[in-house]
């Protein structure tokens, strides 16, 4: 499957659906606690928060967008279905071995 690239604009053709997969072990938290059910706002949140930080410090400054308005809206996003499979990973930080 090709990956899609969405905009972050509200006058985009509206999407119907979207499939996210992640190709590493990926921990994601809301509310400081790490979520079972990882629903679209909370994910959108956390990689919108992500990407306006790297770009903020690597890049043209945070995003200059309504943070509010577009997790409202990411808020909105149903999840209809949902495959996990949890792994238990260590998390390393220096020079490989």
């Amino acid at each position: 499957m090709e990956p899609l690239a969405l905009g972050l604009r509200p006058d985009v053709v509206p999407v119907g659906r979207l499939r996210i997969e992640f190709l590493t072990p990926t921990e994601i938290k809301g509310d400081d606690q790490v979520v079972a059910r990882p629903e679209f706002g909370t994910l959108f949140a956390r990689a919108r928060d992500r990407v306006s930080a790297l770009r903020g410090l690597y890049g043209e400054g945070p995003l200059p967008i309504d943070f509010r308005a577009m997790g409202e809206r990411a808020a909105a996003v149903r999840m209809t279905r949902c495959d996990l499979r949890h792994v238990q990973g260590e998390r390393r930080s220096g020079p490989p071995d």
